[in-house]
């Protein structure tokens, strides 16, 4: 590349060797992950890994979006975390309607300064049915 102006021509710039770095909305987020460490069997702890790019869109992550579906075999998603106010944070505390012995699906999205990305795949996690 080179500019030009009233008085001529500019060099050129050096070649690019790494390729282009172009910003876009978040790719997909890992799966969410069940913490097993816990005793109780009516709260769910759901934890994922921070986006990292280049799966951020190279633009550094705004907030997380935790969603689940409340036991309502993905009929309904309720937002968990991060749509309405941001949040980094990479772990989520359920307890609101969970039923011992009952699946929950959960589905995570990140958000950069470009919107917000896809969906995770959906991870399925069964609420304990006896203490751990």
């Amino acid at each position: 590349m080179r500019a030009l102006n009233s008085r001529g021509w500019s060099d050129w710039s050096p070649d690019n060797t790494i390729g282009e770095r172009i910003k876009t909305e978040p790719r997909f987020m890992s799966l969410p992950q069940r913490d097993d460490t816990l005793t109780n069997t009516k709260k769910i702890v759901v934890w994922w890994d921070p986006i990292q790019s280049p799966e951020d869109g190279n633009s550094p992550a705004l907030s997380y979006s935790l969603e689940y579906d409340a036991g309502t075999n993905r009929q309904e998603w309720e937002t968990l975390t991060g749509y309405l106010a941001d949040s980094l944070a990479i772990s989520m505390e359920v307890t609101a309607k969970i039923i011992r012995g009952n699946t929950y699906v959960f589905k995570l999205r990140a958000r950069n300064i470009w919107g917000w990305g896809v969906y995770s795949e959906e991870k399925e996690i069964k609420a304990a049915t006896r203490p751990l």
